[in-house]
């Protein structure tokens, strides 16, 4: 009996510790978060390609180092553009890991879903905190899984990693202003470094600590008995309370700045390099990108969360029931309106000629917490909610709101067609046929606030609000579900075979080698961006890219020039790190800038050549001066130079045989190869035999090339091949 009970008394102690601990689990929030992960997953496996490059790329080398180095990326690194690293460092071990990259790219999908999903859990934790019941904060968990943004886990944008960190963040700031405390600055701290870390504009939550401690500490300072002495004289008291409680974290900003203006480029990676960080209220066109911007996520969220929450802010700075909830005002009004300036500059800066919202989607989750909190409190409050329906009001009716159709940088556009059409519809019924859906959703909004500010004064105004919060969740849930299937469609006509071939490089190198692009404009830079995009992307083989200076732009992330030295070597130039040992490169077939001497073809697909060279690779010639890096020289224009590098040194003539044709292949065209020269017939090819020349002036052996005639750079000569010996 003693040995049963030694066996049976530590088992029933197990089993009544699972079962406290099952008890504790909050079931709902499991539920929120498991819903949440299923349909983006869902969404995610039927998306087969990138969608934002070449920024999808940068992220992707950046994760393939850190899985290389064990360790987030250092100034000096290869891919070090910032030190918010968080998603590349979440993704390392699925792009390090696993080698095939579709498979690796699947494994990205459900990784990111997991990621966006668990967003739920501090936003329902925030929600908790600042409402303090849970059924209102599940419906908030439950509403920041249900947005359009959570398309971006198909993605490898920062944007993933950015939500859930922002929102933990978020909870950080808001429980270190509520509880004033040198424990509660170094969380608030911990916080903002997380939302740093994970993007650099998410920064702004330092400066909504600063600002919600002081408010804080001047709101509720101690100041006597007197009711009108604490409303007069709160300010000095509270301020002095706050540089006294908090100078640890004050001293902690100070040194932020300083290094902020030393290390400013690497600290807020584009943001910097676009003067955002030092010049943003100066940009062009600031406050309309801003205001935009917050237009498009208050359409995204059915307008009204933006104006109840600002009511509910409105009337929580000047009542507030608890601390939690007036450092939850605070901290949600400072954040949203730096962000939205921010992002406005950003935008200004950088993209111009559109809206990104994923810039500024993650205010959504905040903006519900003030509408449910709303919805919660019992009181009156009918002005603020006329003061912030009118605000927002003039905020959607004024906004253009133009771009519509399946995006993933604003993915709530793609609903904005069903509104467009739905609006044409009430539109035409009200005698309006020119109303589009900005003003009708302004004024379906102002109708709907200004509904709830008479009504909340009577016994319907908690039923009525209640049906608010279940159509804005309605129209989330359909927004997204809308949106994801109409994104997913835009992939639908990938076939299978082309999936499969997109690796090709992988598949014809030795799993330990690797690769590197010589990157051109195939003829058509437009078309040419996808096709080095295609290649570096899915062949985890394929390291750097590399490009001549005379290249246009090719958007490659972390491009390396180089150049080719008269006996034909390959050297870095203007910082670049050069050519490799090799021995395997990729190049177009029709890039005719240079040719790699005895390279031999491995393998080769649309166009594209993977070479190998017997030793550290060497150009066999180089034609230079022409109108493309395809061989293209316009007619009547100056004359290209044909470099030709010696075998053996001290050559001083080298036999070069050039093959023309014409372009376009229907016209004639003259042409002149050294001291020869002749006509190429329409749509034929000359093959030249001439000698290259050693130029006292030049230290290259070369050969001239030119297309006689009147000056049309539509028409000319091409070179179609070069043959040295």
């Amino acid at each position: 009996m003693a040995s049963g009970v030694l066996v049976t008394v530590p088992r029933e102690r197990q089993r009544a510790r699972a079962a406290a601990l099952l008890a504790r689990v909050r079931w709902p929030l499991v539920a929120i978060v498991a819903l949440g992960a299923a349909l983006t997953i869902w969404f995610v496996l039927q998306c087969v390609q990138y969608f934002i490059q070449p920024d999808e790329l940068e992220y992707l080398k950046q994760s393939r180092q850190i899985a290389s180095e064990l360790h987030p990326l250092l100034p000096g690194d290869a891919y070090f553009t910032s030190w918010s690293q968080l998603q590349p460092l979440l993704l390392a071990p699925v792009w390090g890991l696993i080698h095939d990259t579709n498979s690796a790219h699947k494994a990205m999908g459900v990784v990111n879903a997991l990621i966006m999903a668990s967003a739920a859990i501090p936003a329902y934790l925030l929600a908790l905190r600042v409402i303090g019941a849970r059924q209102p904060a599940y419906l908030v968990a439950l509403l920041t899984v249900v947005v359009p943004w959570m398309a971006a886990a198909a993605t490898m944008m920062t944007e993933v990693a950015a939500y859930p960190a922002f929102l933990w963040a978020a909870l950080a700031v808001q429980r270190a202003v509520a509880r004033p405390s040198a424990r509660g600055d170094l969380i608030g701290v911990a916080g903002v470094g997380l939302a740093y870390f994970a993007r650099p504009q998410l920064a702004v939550l330092g400066a909504a600590l600063i600002v919600g401690l002081l408010v804080q500490e001047v709101r509720y300072a101690e100041v006597g008995a007197d009711p009108v002495a604490r409303r007069r004289d709160r300010i000095v008291p509270g301020v002095r309370a706050a540089i006294v409680r908090h100078r640890w974290l004050l001293g902690a900003g100070l040194v932020a700045v300083i290094v902020y203006v030393i290390a400013r480029p690497n600290l807020f990676g584009g943001y910097s390099r676009q003067g955002v960080t030092t010049n943003a209220l100066d940009a062009p066109g600031l406050w309309m990108f801003s205001r935009e911007l917050l237009a498009y996520v208050a359409v995204g969220v059915a307008v009204v969360p933006l104006a109840m929450a600002g009511a509910w802010a409105l009337q929580t700075f000047v009542r507030p029931l608890t601390r939690e909830q007036h450092a939850f005002a605070v901290m949600a009004t400072v954040t949203v309106a730096l962000a939205t300036v921010v992002v406005g500059g950003f935008t200004a800066h950088y993209t111009p000629q559109g809206i990104n919202s994923r810039y500024l989607f993650y205010v959504a989750p905040l903006l519900f917490v003030g509408m449910v909190a709303l919805v919660r409190d019992r009181r009156p409050a009918t002005w603020p909610l006329v003061l912030a329906v009118a605000g927002v009001a003039w905020l959607v009716y004024g906004a253009t709101i133009s771009q519509t159709g399946p995006s993933l940088v604003s993915p709530e556009q793609t609903f904005h067609t069903v509104l467009a059409g739905r609006s044409g519809q009430i539109g035409k019924a009200l005698g309006l046929p020119q109303a589009s859906f900005p003003h009708l959703m302004a004024v379906g909004g102002v109708i709907l606030v200004l509904l709830l500010a008479v009504l909340r004064r009577g016994r319907y105004g908690r039923g009525f609000g209640v049906a608010l919060l279940a159509a804005v969740t309605l129209f989330c849930v359909a927004e997204t579900v809308y949106s994801m299937q109409k994104i997913a469609d835009t992939q639908a006509g990938v076939s299978q075979e082309f999936i499969d071939g997109r690796r090709w490089i992988d598949a014809a190198l030795p799993s330990d080698a690797q690769a590197q692009v010589f990157a051109s404009t195939l003829g058509d830079p437009s078309s040419a961006y996808g096709v080095w995009w295609d290649i570096s992307f899915w062949n985890r083989t394929v390291d750097r890219t590399l490009y001549l200076p005379t290249t246009p732009d090719l958007q490659q992330p972390f491009p390396q020039p180089f150049a080719i030295l008269p006996d034909g070597r390959f050297i870095g130039v203007n910082g670049g790190i050069g050519v490799g040992d090799g021995p395997y490169f990729v190049k177009a077939v029709n890039d005719r800038s240079f040719a790699l001497r005895d390279a031999q073809v491995v393998a080769e697909r649309f166009g594209i050549q993977l070479l190998q060279t017997p030793g550290p690779p060497r150009a066999d010639w180089q034609l230079a001066l022409t109108q493309d890096d395809t061989g293209r020289i316009a007619q009547g224009a100056p004359a290209a130079f044909l470099a030709v590098f010696p075998r053996t040194p001290g050559e001083r003539e080298i036999p070069v045989t050039v093959t023309l044709g014409t372009w376009p292949e229907d016209q004639p065209a003259r042409y002149r190869v050294g001291a020869q020269h002749g006509t190429i017939p329409a749509g034929q090819t000359v093959t030249v035999r001439t000698v290259a020349r050693y130029n006292p002036t030049s230290t290259y052996v070369w050969a001239r090339i030119k297309a006689p005639g009147k000056l049309d750079l539509e028409r000319g000569v091409q070179v179609l091949d070069v043959k040295v010996g």
